[in-house]
């Protein structure tokens, strides 16, 4: 064996003596063990359940949970529908067979707006609102049948261990229409065509304002002016079309009679 090879084995057995004795240290001494590794960081997460005696069977719907800001008069939920990224932040999910006895947990999983992740929540205090939205017809947060929560204020932050719990303990009540007037109707009719496409009975909603000589003459043919104020804007809002002093107000009183038809914004279509 030539001087070079003799280096490299003598080198080779010195390497695997002090990777032994490394070794042997570090199973003795638990101080120079690897550090275990970091647990992930704890979760923000909301427990939501129903109020007692609230419901008797089971239910099923789109359930929210709304951190909107403690500045504001308007409870959380109202806020629903808002876009931008100045919207108070809100997660959502599918719920089916919700039951009395039961509870969903809402976190880092579930659908978000407007921020990526729940990690990315400002630290601060936050005015909290649950809302199960039931209403497959009317789709706003204070929609006939929905149920809700009382809002409440809490401090929160992305790491906050322990679970937000919040209690359905409130419902809307069921639809009922506007009573007519002299000058407004209010109509909900059963759509054929609607029932046949969403499999289900369904209906819908209109305000309408009759010309002034209508009840004169029942015979007589009028134009029809149909308005629509966009998603979620409601038949009702009849009433604040013929406000006085606005344009249309003034067509309706001197101008050619005519029908106003004013449809509702707020359904699933």
């Amino acid at each position: 064996m030539n001087a070079l090879a003799l280096d490299l084995t003598r080198a080779a057995q010195w390497a695997g003596t002090l990777a032994l004795g490394l070794s042997l240290r570090t199973s003795a001494n638990p101080a120079l063990a690897e550090p275990p590794p970091t647990p992930p960081p704890a979760s923000l997460r909301f427990q939501v359940s129903f109020g007692s005696e609230l419901v008797a069977t089971q239910t099923s719907g789109r359930l929210y949970v709304i951190l909107g800001p403690t500045n504001q008069t308007a409870e959380p939920r109202h806020s629903l529908g808002r876009t931008g990224l100045d919207a108070p932040p809100f997660l959502a999910i599918d719920v089916t067979n919700f039951s009395a006895s039961g509870t969903i947990e809402l976190g880092r999983n579930q659908a978000l707006f407007p921020l990526a992740s729940l990690d990315l929540l400002r630290p601060g205090t936050y005015r909290m609102q649950a809302v199960l939205s039931t209403n497959r017809d009317i789709r706003l947060p204070n929609a006939p049948g929905n149920f809700y929560s009382i809002p409440v204020d809490r401090p929160l932050a992305p790491g906050t261990a322990e679970p937000i719990r919040l209690a359905l303990n409130r419902r809307e009540p069921e639809e009922s229409l506007p009573p007519d007037s002299d000058h407004f109707h209010f109509i909900k009719l059963r759509s054929q065509r609607l029932t046949e496409f969403h499999g289900r009975p369904f209906f819908v909603r209109a305000g309408v304002s009759l010309p002034r000589s209508f009840s004169a003459d029942t015979t007589r043919r009028y134009p029809v002016l149909v308005m629509t104020g966009g998603y979620g804007t409601r038949f009702t809002e009849i009433t604040n079309a013929l406000a006085p002093g606005g344009a249309l107000a003034r067509a309706w009183a001197e101008g050619p009679e005519f029908l106003l038809l004013q449809i509702d914004g707020a359904g699933p279509f």
